[in-house]
């Protein structure tokens, strides 16, 4: 499947899950402004929030299966 920036987010889930590059490219994008407003929260700093924003996103690239699976797939809740 080809992403691009109209793609759903469901869609772009799953292709994460199958690890597909380009679906975590848009869902990066699409997720960037609400999950750097929450990390920018939490540390007051623009570079440190930018490192807690790449650090969960690696973190959601690398357990998403495990969270649709035990979750429902109710992932976009747990990001934001």
């Amino acid at each position: 499947m080809k992403f691009n920036d109209q793609s759903t987010l469901e869609e772009l889930i799953e292709g994460c899950i199958r690890k597909d590059r380009l679906a975590q490219k848009y869902l990066y994008k699409q997720m960037y402004s609400s999950m750097f407003a929450v990390a920018l929260r939490y540390s007051k700093d623009e570079d440190m929030a930018t490192f807690i924003l790449n650090n969960s996103f690696l973190k959601v690239f690398r357990f998403l299966h495990y969270e649709v699976k035990c979750d429902g797939g109710n992932v976009a809740d747990h990001m934001a």
